[in-house]
């Protein structure tokens, strides 16, 4: 049987082993794995809930689900005011964060001259303690979204780089030496070539930092600023407002899993052809 290739397996080097596309699963069973999710997350909510009944758990060590929904509910007013700022820092830190990543993977590919000079001081970074440099940067900075912005970044940077690097680098030879034949330049390389590749390692990378970039915004939050879902949690906790505190781990939980979520939407239209991609359909 004679197999059609896309513009994409052809330019990307994916025509030495084409293998077709796994059916898509019916549409019951995606909604299944949905609901079973769903019901797992409900169980664990009532057993919660009866241990908390049973044992007489003190509120100060572990409130019920039902006290924390009902701070959620009656103290929305003050979450409201919180997670604002959290979302514009991690969204800011997110873009900058995964942005300066992507230039300077770009720019290793380009010279080795540049790798050699900046990536040990991109791992050196890395392995220092983001809480121990964050009064220093919050006394270059000051207080507020630029410190909290530059935290959430400095966060997203080094996985973005890494896998961003590998990416660019695991080009198909082949393809890349008949693009060289065919006289393409360098941003044709790129464009055609490189950059295709690159993007399933760049979107592991994006779901990774979709979730730290938040964390990364209330880390700074606890030092750098005087609002936000970080801050509340740990002023909530300075005042033994303990139902405050879960409803505040509540709302930064779902805000992470929703920015994963997202990312793995925008995957799954972005790059369709890829087998990854494929097999979860």
């Amino acid at each position: 049987m004679t197999e059609v290739l896309t513009e994409q397996e052809v330019t990307t080097g994916q025509t030495l082993a084409i293998q077709p596309a796994p059916p898509k699963k019916p549409l019951l069973a995606r909604l299944s794995g949905g609901l079973l999710s769903v019901t797992g997350l409900i169980a664990v909510v009532v057993v919660w809930q009866a241990l908390t009944m049973v044992f007489d758990v003190p509120q100060y060590l572990l409130p019920a689900p039902s006290r924390i929904g009902q701070s959620l509910f009656n103290e929305w007013d003050i979450y409201q005011y919180n997670l604002v700022p959290t979302v514009i820092e991690a969204i800011g830190g997110f873009i900058i964060g995964n942005g300066v990543a992507f230039i300077m993977a770009f720019a290793f590919t380009r010279s080795q001259t540049i790798e050699n000079t900046f990536l040990p001081f991109a791992v050196a970074l890395r392995s220092t303690p983001i809480v121990a440099i964050t009064p220093l940067i919050t006394l270059m900075l000051g207080r507020g979204y630029v410190t909290t912005i530059t935290i959430a970044a400095m966060i997203c940077f080094f996985p973005t780089l890494v896998n961003t690097l590998k990416g660019l680098r695991s080009v198909n030879m082949q393809a890349l030496e008949m693009m060289r034949v065919l006289a393409a330049g360098e941003w044709d390389l790129f464009w055609k070539i490189r950059f295709p590749t690159s993007l399933p390692y760049v979107f592991s990378a994006l779901r990774i930092t979709a979730t730290a970039s938040v964390l990364g915004a209330m880390v700074a939050e606890w030092l750098a600023a005087d609002r936000g879902l970080g801050f509340l949690i740990l002023d909530a906790s300075f005042r033994v407002r303990i139902p405050l505190v879960w409803g505040g781990i509540v709302i930064t939980t779902t805000l992470a899993v929703l920015a994963f979520t997202l990312v793995g939407f925008i995957e799954n239209k972005v790059i369709p052809w890829h087998e990854s991609v494929r097999a979860e359909e």
